[in-house]
């Protein structure tokens, strides 16, 4: 992926906060096991996940490249420890972390050089733990739905690097477990769908005048749909794809 790519989310950082889905917390509870305490959230972004690590009481840094995602992500999540970083290189001591987890961010990261920086800073027995959630496409409408959001440009929304993780074959860490799938629902308002289409990468990097008309022609779109007819929006079924490791 491109560059520009990767670093064109914080242009729309406060939208993305409020419109990309997190992970449930049922994903959240199989990356992790019970008796951690310092975790780290790897490319937090606006704090999708950091948001939940914090609100089970653990020790969290929150690692971000991007200085506006930063902004948002310490005003939305104080309590966390953010820090500016890549995977790449993380800002962290030696074994100083129970866990590393990455939301919808590992696709970004180089694995050959990213992971041995994970095994780094992990513990011994620490958990390496990466997730990407996205609409559920195994519902047929909701597979028409996401292609409508993705408004026909191409690379829009999850990569397809996004499900799969592979791990370099000297890597200090333990057969992989997953992908384990876990469902859930959201509810959409006909606004935050196309708020969430704003904030794919493909949409970003768009010219501001060629991304309004496809934002409006999505918006006339969805308002023809009479499934989202009224302002009470819809229950769209979501999946998080998870992996986990631990640090041999």
């Amino acid at each position: 992926m491109s560059e520009g790519r990767a670093t064109s989310f914080g242009e729309v950082s406060e939208h993305y906060d409020e419109f990309r889905p997190g992970p449930s917390d049922a994903a959240v509870d199989w990356l992790l096991r019970p008796g951690l305490r310092d975790v780290l959230d790897l490319g937090a972004g606006t704090g999708a996940l950091t948001r939940l690590l914090v609100a089970r009481d653990l020790t969290v840094t929150a690692v971000e490249p991007d200085p506006r995602m930063r902004r948002t992500l310490i005003d939305r999540v104080p309590r966390a420890s953010v820090l500016a970083g890549v995977a790449e290189r993380l800002p962290v001591d030696d074994a100083s972390q129970d866990a590393v987890l990455a939301h919808s961010a590992w696709h970004w990261a180089d694995p050959a050089r990213a992971v041995p920086e994970v095994a780094r800073v992990l513990r011994p027995g620490g958990r390496f733990g990466v997730a990407w959630t996205r609409l559920d496409r195994d519902v047929d409408w909701v597979a028409e739905l996401h292609d409508r959001l993705r408004l026909g440009l191409s690379g829009s929304g999850s990569h397809r690097r996004s499900h799969a993780f592979d791990l370099p074959g000297d890597a200090p860490l333990g057969a992989a477990e997953g992908p384990h799938e876990v469902r859930f629902v959201r509810r959409f308002t006909r606004a935050q769908l196309v708020g969430l289409a704003g904030t794919y990468s493909a949409v970003i990097v768009l010219p501001q005048d060629a991304r309004t008309a496809l934002l409006a022609r999505l918006r006339d779109d969805l308002d023809a749909d009479p499934r989202l007819r009224g302002d009470t929006g819809i229950d769209v079924p979501l999946v998080s794809r998870c992996w986990r490791t631990e640090r041999r």
